[in-house]
């Protein structure tokens, strides 16, 4: 945070000392009283610098990456995310075949009917991020841990309603 903050504590106790009290007894008397007051501020310094940090980051998928590799894997960075690629409508009509015979009686018969295939009412993700093989921990519970800290960053910045997926790669 900035310099408004930064306080030096001896400075501030000796300065806001009377002249006439200010010996090294005294002073150093106060400096262990305000113990408790300086690990506040730490913890205030320390909150600050947290909500500066999320306040940065938004919901973009590089922002996203960033806050995935700033926490998980900050030297190497190999954390990433793709936005999972559309896939054309099937059409419950052949080409060439007019499809107004196989719509609704009073269907608009410019638009086209859909056909569901098996995997209908399932939800597909919109976003796959990718964790190295390499830091995937051996342990069923470590994994559970690892994966819901990963889900709880990525859900922290993502947009509501987004699917995603987890997945490991060599």
């Amino acid at each position: 945070m900035g310099n408004l903050f930064n306080i030096d504590w001896e400075k501030f106790v000796t300065e806001n000392l009377l002249v006439a009290l200010r010996r090294t007894l005294l002073i150093h008397v106060l400096l262990s009283a305000i113990n408790e007051v300086k690990a506040l501020h730490t913890t205030f310094l320390a909150a600050g610098n947290d909500w500066i940090y999320k306040i940065k980051h938004t919901a973009q998928v590089i922002h996203i990456e960033k806050v995935l590799n700033d926490y998980f894997d900050d030297v190497e960075r190999r954390i990433y995310i793709n936005n999972v690629q559309f896939e054309a409508y099937k059409f419950l009509y052949p080409d060439g075949e007019d499809p107004h015979f196989l719509q609704e009686v009073g269907a608009d018969p410019d638009s086209p009917m859909y056909l569901l295939d098996e995997f209908a009412g399932q939800l597909s993700p919109d976003a796959t991020v990718y964790i190295p093989i390499a830091m995937k921990p051996l342990v069923a519970i470590e994994l559970e841990n690892f994966e819901n800290e990963v889900r709880g960053k990525v859900d922290y910045y993502k947009t509501w309603g987004v699917n995603y997926q987890i997945v490991y790669y060599e």
